[in-house]
């Protein structure tokens, strides 16, 4: 018995040696369909919809491959043929990647994440090829030693000695945090920098030191910017900050004109979340009301994660083109900004208030809360297992809002209007957004008189009165609001659809605010500058 083993053991392998051309097309035109039917279709159902016809077409096409095969080894068996199936089999794997991370809004991700391992697979090859050098003539050997000698001599300039061009790679942008503008931008290396109004400098610092990094914010008295209208933003090369000699490099500079909010006309607002990465659809719809826009609400999950200085840069990117620094910000966290390795360092690039994302904003007669669920649930979910704090960071904002209820700053008589800003619409169902602390944040916030809230996360475009149920039209909102007022839920990627959302984000519906005369106009608008839906409260 075992010989026989044995002896089967040799004779597969004998069999996998002599049909290994044979067996690797096999699996590669098999592959697509494995790919897809085990994560794909996964990973569908929950996810966010897309078109019918992605699922239906991917379902199909994957088994062209795997059928090309089929016909050929019963009826012709040319090799050719098996190798063209095998690398289409390739290419629908690659294809279904592709489809997959622009669904899950990670494409814009996996490019930048993968590109220093695909640079160094790349060099390994050549290395490889070049010492395989006894095929090649002088020619090809000089060519071949002259592009890696390039390689390595980049990655001691701009890596080891750090000695790259200094350019702002992002406009400025202008957050209203309380009493406080925070204006932030990037750099292409690392610098130091700070915000120049007349005479006055106010450096990005900590402590006395200043923050060497490709990432900047200043924070500057409100009253100060409003009465001056312009800033300057300077930056100068910081290539080595080592303990007693640091080395400065070139300095650049941008001049910005800043415009207060203009109460003449009333006040209009538009409202952005969920991007995910993507900006031109959302840079497009923001520019509803063009130099009339008063004020931008960045609703949160403008980010995959916090990973990156690049993700951070991503996010500058898109405010700063939508308000090219003169327009301010309202800014809330969203779930997927309260994930990634760099988290810690999230109120140092971000909009903040004492290392917290929920603060106040009173502009004119409109006094805005802005509110921070954090990571959704439970802190011993995957997500935040063992590195988070959530529940009580929740509960501390509870106490938080509380104070604000009790300081009477919503009962404020010059106060007309009064808005809450929060990524999730926790109202509709609070026991997965947050559970009791956000509960006890409902109570206040019915207490303090609020009109509406302006929500995201749901990747649609929902007006849901006061008690209204969601119905299963309501793409993944589920549930009842609970709130005494009504909940805007104002984002998504698609012009037309306010249902399901496109792969990419050239296409994007958001939501403009006016408010103006006793009244508060909502209209869901997309990139084409259209009015999809018309709410007045």
């Amino acid at each position: 018995m075992k010989e026989l083993v044995k002896q089967k053991i040799r004779d597969i392998y004998v069999f996998i040696n002599r049909h290994k051309l044979w067996i690797l097309c096999l699996f590669l035109t098999l592959a697509p369909i494995i790919f897809f039917y085990s994560l794909w279709n996964t990973l569908y159902n929950p996810m966010y919809y897309t078109a019918y016809f992605i699922p239906a077409l991917f379902g199909t096409v994957v088994f062209i491959p795997f059928l090309l095969f089929t016909i050929n080894r019963i009826f012709f068996k040319n090799s050719v043929v098996e190798i063209c199936s095998a690398a289409l089999g390739i290419i629908w794997c690659i294809l279904i990647f592709v489809m997959l991370a622009a669904y899950l809004s990670k494409l814009v991700y996996f490019t930048i994440e993968m590109f220093p391992y695909l640079l160094v697979i790349l060099i390994i090859i050549a290395l490889i090829v070049f010492v395989k050098r006894e095929s090649f003539d002088k020619r090809t050997k000089l060519i071949l030693a002259s592009v890696i000698g390039f390689v390595i001599a980049c990655a001691f300039v701009f890596g080891v000695f750090n000695l790259q061009p200094v350019f702002f790679d992002t406009k400025a942008a202008v957050y209203m945090v309380e009493d406080e503008y925070q204006i932030c931008w990037s750099t292409s290396t690392t610098t130091a920098g700070y915000i120049e109004i007349g005479d006055e400098k106010y450096y990005d610092s900590y402590a006395g030191a200043l923050n060497c990094s490709t990432l900047h914010k200043v924070t500057i008295p409100r009253e100060i910017l409003d009465n001056n209208n312009n800033y300057k933003v300077v930056s100068y090369g910081v290539s080595h900050n080592r303990a007693y000699y640091p080395i400065r490099t070139s300095t650049v500079s941008k001049d910005y004109t800043f415009r207060p909010i203009n109460f003449d006309d009333g006040i209009q607002i538009y409202n952005i979340s969920d991007n995910h990465l993507y900006r031109t659809g959302p840079q497009r719809a923001a520019s509803y009301y063009g130099d009339k826009l008063d004020i931008l609400i960045a609703n949160g999950d403008h980010l995959n994660d916090v990973s990156e200085d690049w993700q951070i840069k991503n996010m500058y990117r898109l405010v700063g083109n939508i308000t090219n620094g003169s327009v301010p910000v309202i800014l809330s966290r969203g779930n997927h900004e309260a994930v990634g390795s760099q988290l810690v360092n999230l109120p140092i690039w971000y909009a903040s208030r004492d290392n917290t994302f929920y603060y106040t904003v009173k502009v004119g007669d409109i006094a805005f809360i802005v509110l921070d669920i954090g990571n959704l649930d439970k802190d011993a979910r995957t997500v935040a297992k063992d590195v988070g704090d959530y529940e009580q960071y929740r509960k501390d904002e509870a106490k938080w809002v509380k104070s604000i209820k009790d300081s009477g700053l919503f009962d404020d008589p010059s106060i007309k209007y009064r808005i809450a800003v929060c990524h999730e619409a926790f109202p509709i169902s609070i026991e997965k957004f947050g559970g009791e602390p956000m509960r006890e944040i409902l109570t206040y916030l019915e207490d303090m008189n609020i009109d509406f809230m302006m929500c995201g996360h749901s990747h649609t475009t929902k007006y849901f009165a006061p008690g209204e149920v969601a119905t299963a039209q309501d793409s993944k909102v589920k549930g009842k609001n609970i709130a005494s007022f009504p909940l805007v839920l104002g984002s998504l990627r698609n012009d037309e659809n306010m249902r399901f959302e496109t792969l990419f984000g050239y296409q994007f519906t958001g939501t403009a605010i006016e408010i103006k005369d006793g009244d508060i106009e909502i209209m869901f608008t997309n990139s084409l500058g259209e009015i999809k839906e018309y709410h007045k409260i």
